[in-house]
This record gives structure tokens, C-alpha cells and sequence, in this order.
């Protein structure tokens, strides 16, 4: 599990020196609030299937953002994604065995702050939690969108997400949104 968290923030990492070579914007002033909805699947390694053995899982997930610019680089906003069934994963503990996690619909919300080095990679980072009637877990998020902007003030952007759920389990989500400037 170790190792998995290393190659994605490596590749994070990564991904973010390459994007530094983008073009700045024009100088053309944005509007400060952007709403984004996007629709998804979040991905689960440590997944139960239905014949109880462990697999991966893809799960329907929705994502709602909001988000205020501080600066032409610098946002922070309100991320929610919601996973639309309900799993089982192999959760991992601190210093016990690992163990059966039943989760129902959860809901995740992250406090985050993004980066937009040039026009269109955006890096974000953000920490909140996950919540089911299941239980609740602290999280981390590392993010990456790449933004396409549209006619009035409307964008297009593919979305990857690794989060981080401390003492449970993680999860990629990989999603298409649109989001509007206002």
C-alpha cells in the first residue's frame, strides 16, 4: 500500500514540474467563483466482490466543486464527490489485521486549494473526510484537472483523483466535468 501512495504522488509530482512550460493566460480577467459538476467512476483495489473474495472495484461516482479564486494561480473550494452504490472494501489499520469495511453511498468532502501553474493543468490538494452511515474517515486528496475553457465563461475538464482515507482504505476517481465562471 506503501508503495502505491509513492508512485502516485511521484507521479503527481511530475506531473506538476512538466506543466510549468504553459503558456500564461492572456491577461483577460476571470470571474472569481466556478461551480463544476462531473460524473465518474471511483476505483477501489482493495474491493470485496460479490462472491466475497477481494478484486477491484469500479464504482459510479458524482462530483460537485465549488471554487474561489484567491489569484490567477490560486483557488480554494469545497470538494464533494458521492459514490452512488454501496461496496465492501478490505480496510487496513494502524497496527491491527486488516478487515472487512462495509460502506453505503458515502459522501466525500475536502477542504482544497488548487494550482494552476499555466492555461489549463490544475493541481489541487485537500483534506476533509468521508462519510457513510457506515462510519466516517479522515482523508487527504491529491488532484489533477485539466481545463478546457468554452464560450461564456463555461469549461470542460477531465478530472483524476487519489484520496487517501487514513486507517480505512484508498481510492482513484477519474471524471469528466463542466464548470461554469460566474
Amino acid at each position: 500500500m506503501m508503495g502505491l501512495r509513492i508512485i502516485c504522488i511521484s507521479t503527481f509530482l511530475l506531473l506538476a514540474h512538466t506543466s510549468f512550460g504553459q503558456n500564461e493566460d492572456d491577461g483577460v480577467a476571470k470571474k472569481r467563483s466556478r461551480f463544476m459538476i462531473a460524473i465518474g467512476h471511483t476505483i477501489v483495489g482493495q474491493g470485496i466482490n460479490d462472491q466475497g473474495k477481494r478484486s477491484w472495484l469500479s464504482l459510479p461516482s458524482w462530483m460537485i466543486d465549488y471554487d474561489y479564486s484567491l489569484s490567477k494561480k490560486w483557488t480554494i473550494g469545497l470538494h464533494n464527490d458521492l459514490i452512488t452504490e454501496s461496496f465492501k472494501v478490505e480496510g487496513y489499520f494502524l497496527h491491527e489485521e486488516t478487515t472487512e469495511i462495509e460502506r453505503s453511498f458515502p459522501v466525500a468532502s475536502v477542504v482544497a486549494t488548487t494550482f494552476k501553474p499555466g492555461k489549463h493543468a490544475v493541481y489541487s490538494l485537500g483534506v476533509g473526510g468521508e462519510f457513510s452511515s457506515t462510519g466516517n474517515y479522515f482523508m487527504t486528496r491529491l488532484g489533477f484537472e485539466y481545463e478546457f475553457e468554452l464560450p461564456g465563461e463555461w469549461e470542460l475538464a477531465p478530472t483524476i483523483t487519489y484520496d487517501i482515507k487514513w486507517n480505512a482504505y484508498d481510492s482513484f476517481n477519474v471524471g469528466l466535468g463542466i464548470g461554469k465562471r460566474f
